[in-house]
């Protein structure tokens, strides 16, 4: 009896010995794997840290370049800027001067119109003047007809006179100072056909050189007109490019601006990662840290549980 109560109570302990074995091989087992799991956490996390502050550094050193090329463009764009100014500047100035030149041009129009006009009278009256000295010429050519008939009457007088004898003396000098009178109107007359022939000469080359001034005045005139013209297109092309260089000195201030709120939230960026950086451990890393911690804690309290069921 007693022997088998012996037999029985070993093989009760040894049931009991199997069972706590079993158990605390599960428990090991369970450890082991719950320490293998926390280690490839442990390795993940320190990998994405590793990870995290490579790509960290990157992006540093990425928007410290994007920085400095912002920075660049953005000097260029204040470049840009100032050389459009002086653009605007110099296109409003040879507006102007185009604008005062096409006035000027137009005064030389009308002076030369007006000129031309005067002229065209001037050989009016020249024509007119040539006309007139060829009626006294007509004149002139009557009076000598009428001066030859006067001699010849005076000399048939003359004779008549000495026929007479001493009846016909006083006749007779009366006779011959019609004849002399007679002459010196011939020779007067001579004289003034002479200057109205040289006056219709002179009027004739007058007459020439004022067409062939004229002629220059026209042709010149024509040229004006010409010169006028492109004036004004240059105008209106001048007009188009201060337009055109107020519209881009606009747009490059727009550009200027925008490209400074960017430099701006860059350089507030780059000054934040590089802050990260220094610290050594960026906001993401922290983070990483806090869940590496809580999993050791987890792991912690796991274990005491595996003990404590043992």
């Amino acid at each position: 009896m007693v022997s088998e109560l012996f037999v029985l109570g070993c093989a009760a302990a040894g049931g009991l010995l199997g069972a706590f074995l079993a158990r605390r091989m599960a428990g090991d087992r369970f450890a082991r794997r719950e320490a293998e799991m926390r280690e490839g956490h442990a390795r993940e996390i320190a990998g994405l840290k590793a990870a995290m502050a490579s790509a960290t550094e990157r992006q540093a050193d990425a928007v410290a370049k994007a920085h400095g090329t912002l920075a660049e463009l953005a000097a260029v764009s204040s470049a840009i800027a100032e050389t459009t100014q002086r653009v605007v500047a110099h296109a409003d100035q040879t507006l102007y001067e185009v604008e005062e030149g096409v006035g000027a041009v137009g005064l030389t129009v009308a002076k030369m119109q007006e000129i031309l006009e005067k002229n065209e009278s001037a050989i009016g009256e020249i024509l007119a003047l040539g006309r007139r000295a060829e009626q006294i010429g007509e004149i002139m050519a009557f009076i000598n007809h009428f001066t030859d008939q006067t001699k010849l009457i005076a000399f048939n007088a003359a004779l008549e006179a000495a026929g007479a004898g001493a009846a016909g003396k006083r006749f007779g000098v009366v006779a011959t100072e019609i004849r002399r009178l007679a002459e010196s109107i011939v020779e007067s007359t001579d004289e003034i056909k002479a200057a109205i022939t040289q006056m219709q000469e002179d009027t004739n080359d007058l007459v020439g050189t004022s067409e062939e001034a004229a002629k220059r005045l026209v042709d010149g005139f024509r040229h004006t007109e010409a010169t006028a013209q492109a004036l004004q297109e240059i105008r209106e092309r001048a007009r188009d490019t201060a337009e055109s260089a107020k519209q881009i000195a606009s747009a490059t201030v727009r550009q200027q601006e925008t490209s400074g709120r960017v430099l701006a939230a860059l350089t507030e960026l780059s000054l934040g990662l590089r802050e990260s950086l220094d610290n050594g451990r960026p906001s993401g890393a922290r983070d990483l840290d806090e869940l590496a911690e809580e999993l050791a804690r987890v792991g912690a309290v796991q274990a005491q549980g595996v003990q404590s069921t043992i």
